[in-house]
Parts: structure tokens; C-alpha cells; sequence
């Protein structure tokens, strides 16, 4: 059984949020896409995560970097598997450099080349903090969010003591606090309204731009166009209903801003490999096929 301390996606204006996850039993994947960044490490057994081209599994001590509104999945691969995940907006972090890097460098380098822990004494050194961050989700004594900031700055400092970027353009400029805030009205009006098909207009009204301005801004902050991300919200909340709900891949289709069902087949087989229903009736999809819609 998973227990969630407390909820990352909500509508708080709370800064950050810590999670504890602790299954019995090895357990089926899982979906998401979230506009907080996200620390994930692993306390025991085995964390398979998955994203777009990339697949691999965490063991206890092992860090995993996920940024803002980016499509990911994970599953719990082992019996008695514990993991800790805190979730949080730019402004907690702010403009904190971490030797001499922006913390947004590190989350802005494509999933393949986000910094893990390799070496086996950082990585038990990353599992005795965990340790101590989950007391302080669990327990949330007084000052237990300047623990957990100070506990990020650490996993941070000791991923890029043991990290070598290959060379390539400065990613530095991908994650701009600054224009993520600017677009950031535009990636909660897109969640908060699936059904409805946001489009580039609306979009750009909600952050005050002009069409042109926002898409290039978008383009630059998010890696992708916003109709490409607005894709790939809809798709998420498809698969969450596929996996919770028994409604028909039409209701489906219609409630996550579909044209109909064969565009919602269409468009869920590229970036699942496989159809709605074929998603339904498997738990365990294979994460090798996982790639951007």
C-alpha cells in the first residue's frame, strides 16, 4: 500500500511537498506529468522509472531528477520497495547555484544525461539523508521545510561532484526561472482544462503575450511546442483514466479533448506503442517502448 504524506499536484500555494511510497508487493507502472520539479530517491528495494527513450531502475541511495511538466512513469519493482519524493516550484530554490551552477542546469539536460549517483559512497551517503528528510516529511517538525531545502542543495552538490555534462549548448538557458514563471499560467490552464482543447491563443492571452512571443518562449523554457505539451497533458490524463476507471475508450476520448476515439488510438499508440485498450488490459507495459507523442 502506498502512503502519500501529502499531495504534490493540489492547488496549494505551498512551495513544497513531500511524499513517502512504501509497497508490500511488487506493483504495476504508472503515469505522470506534475508542474513542480521533482527529487525522487530510493530507500529500499527497486524503483523502475521510465521516460520518453530512457528506461532504468533505482536502488536505495540512487536519485532520480524529474523537471517541471515533464512525462514520466515509474513502478515499484520489488517487494517491500520505499521511496521518497519531494516535489517543488522554482521560487524554494530560487536562485541558488549549486558549484557555481544554477540548480536548473541540472534538470534542464535531457533525461539521459541528468546527473545519478554513481559512486557506491555517495550513494550511502544519499540514502542515510533520505533517511533523515523522511522523519522530517513524516513528522514535519518546526523548520522542516529548511531541512528539506537544505537537504536538496546537498543531494544537488553531491550529483554534480560526481557529474561530467557532455558538451552541447548551454542548457542553463532551457530552464529560466524567470520565463517559467511567465509561462507558467499557460501549463495550469492546459491541466485544469483537458476537455476543452486550449489553444496557442488562449494560451498566450493567459500570459499576457503575443501569439509569436509565446510560442518561441514556450519552445525555449519547455523543450517542445505548447501543442506538443498539451498533447502530452491529455495523454496522461488518458492513461489515468484507462488504469482507474472502467469507461469506455470513447468516454475517454472525449473527456481528455479528443476529436474522437481513432485520433485518441492514433495518437496514444505513438507515445505508448500500444492501443487504449491493449494499455487497459496489461499492467505491466514494456518501458523500452515509452517514447515522445
Amino acid at each position: 500500500m502506498a502512503v502519500e504524506i501529502s499531495d504534490p499536484m493540489g492547488g496549494s500555494a505551498e512551495l513544497v511537498h513531500g511524499a513517502i511510497w512504501h509497497v508490500e508487493a511488487p506493483d504495476r507502472p504508472y503515469a505522470d506529468m506534475h508542474r513542480a520539479f521533482e527529487v525522487n530517491l530510493v530507500l529500499s528495494g527497486r524503483l523502475d522509472h521510465m521516460f520518453d527513450g530512457l528506461s532504468y531502475s533505482s536502488r536505495p541511495g540512487d536519485i532520480t531528477l524529474v523537471p517541471a511538466w515533464e512525462p514520466h512513469g515509474w513502478r515499484f519493482a520489488e517487494r517491500d520497495t520505499a521511496d521518497l519524493a519531494i516535489h517543488f516550484l522554482p521560487a524554494f530554490l530560487g536562485e541558488e547555484r549549486v558549484a557555481g551552477l544554477s540548480w536548473l542546469t541540472l534538470f534542464a539536460r535531457p533525461a539521459v544525461e541528468r546527473p545519478r549517483i554513481m559512486d557506491p559512497a555517495a550513494r550511502r551517503e544519499m540514502l542515510a539523508l533520505g533517511q533523515r528528510l523522511r522523519r522530517e516529511v513524516e513528522e514535519q517538525p518546526r523548520g522542516w521545510q529548511d531541512a528539506i531545502r537544505i537537504g536538496l542543495l546537498s543531494t544537488l552538490l553531491t550529483l554534480v561532484r560526481g557529474w561530467s555534462p557532455s558538451r552541447g549548448p548551454a542548457s542553463q538557458a532551457r530552464y529560466s526561472r524567470t520565463n517559467l514563471e511567465r509561462i507558467m499560467p499557460a501549463l495550469t490552464l492546459v491541466h485544469g482544462n483537458l476537455a476543452g482543447r486550449v489553444g496557442l491563443e488562449q494560451a498566450a492571452s493567459a500570459c499576457g503575450l503575443s501569439k509569436r512571443h509565446f510560442a518561441t518562449l514556450f519552445r525555449q523554457t519547455m523543450g517542445l511546442t505548447f501543442a506538443r505539451f498539451a498533447v502530452r497533458t491529455r495523454l496522461k490524463e488518458a492513461s489515468e483514466l484507462l488504469h482507474q476507471t472502467d469507461l469506455p475508450v470513447e468516454t475517454i476520448a472525449e473527456r481528455c479533448g479528443f476529436v474522437d476515439h481513432s485520433h485518441l488510438c492514433r495518437l496514444f499508440r505513438r507515445a505508448f506503442a500500444c492501443t487504449p485498450g491493449e494499455f487497459r488490459e496489461s499492467d505491466v507495459p514494456d518501458p523500452q517502448t515509452w517514447r515522445e507523442p
